[in-house]
């Protein structure tokens, strides 16, 4: 039976989405996409803490004070999900959108720090990486954060002030073996740091990236004690003689989010023990 007759599971999941983005134009979908996710995500938790207060007699599930006691966002009425979802096929669903956005913004404070932090990971030799892998890594280590950092920059840029911290890797800074996605996303975000710098760092908000070095979390010490030798070797050139921790990277992003470094723009800042000059 041909496709045309028989389409894939793919092919009627794209058909369904044409219909969803009704004018939107296809190569902004993702863009929309985003903004939704963020607002699910955050209705979401709010949500169970909703209905929770809402069962409890001396509760009040609209008292802010409370999601702030339980560090749960507060939702404003037209940024919840039931209202989005009820309005999905009205043709104004895009300034519903926006409203919901500004509205989040107002009840949570101006956003002035933004950390591109999401990323994932196809180790594999290079010539076994399907397209549909590869794309997958760069559309979230990438086009993801291209498209976040531009929808805050409007927020960001009429007030003059803001930092925007993207997350990449050594593997940007010299050549790693079969992670050939990876070290390409990683790669172009440094570009995208560094193109964004130049562009608008006129405007008060300042781009920077980390490239940390070998951290220190559960996934990564359970692979060095199946494999000694491979830490031997890491540590062997690593000045430092140790492992990075998640708060050597997280006191990097702190630095690089407040006023101390007002004057700094488009660097990668390696937290990597000196990894990167080693040998």
């Amino acid at each position: 039976m041909s496709s045309k007759n028989n389409p894939s599971f793919e092919q009627q999941l794209f058909k369904a989405a044409d219909k969803l983005r009704k004018n939107i134009d296809a190569a902004e979908y993702k863009y929309v996409v985003l903004g939704l996710v963020f607002i699910k995500y955050i209705s979401e938790t709010f949500n169970e803490l909703y209905e929770k207060l809402e069962a409890d007699a001396y509760s009040d599930p609209e008292d802010r004070d409370e999601y702030l006691a339980e560090n749960v966002f507060f939702v404003p009425q037209v940024a919840r999900w039931s209202h989005i979802h009820n309005s999905a096929k009205l043709p104004s669903v895009g300034e519903i959108i926006d409203e919901a956005m500004e509205a989040i913004e107002k009840e949570i404070g101006p956003i002035e720090i933004l950390v591109n932090n999401a990323g994932i990971h196809n180790k594999k030799p290079s010539i076994e990486v399907t397209d549909a892998e590869f794309h997958m890594v760069m559309d979230t280590n990438i086009n993801s954060v291209f498209a976040l950092t531009r929808t805050v920059l409007k927020y960001m840029m009429p007030r003059g002030k803001g930092s925007v911290i993207s997350i990449s890797s050594m593997a940007a800074l010299f050549g790693i073996t079969q992670v050939v996605a990876y070290s390409s996303a990683k790669t172009a975000l440094l570009g995208m740091t560094r193109s964004l710098a130049s562009e608008y760092s006129h405007t008060g908000v300042r781009f920077n990236a980390i490239a940390p070095g070998f951290i220190e979390t559960k996934m990564f010490l359970d692979i060095m004690e199946k494999d000694p030798m491979r830490k031997e070797k890491i540590l062997s050139r690593t000045p430092a003689r140790r492992f990075g921790t998640t708060e050597d990277v997280a006191y990097a992003a702190v630095y690089l989010a407040s006023d101390v470094s007002n004057f700094i723009t488009g660097i990668c800042l390696p937290v990597d023990g000196g990894n990167s000059i080693g040998f």
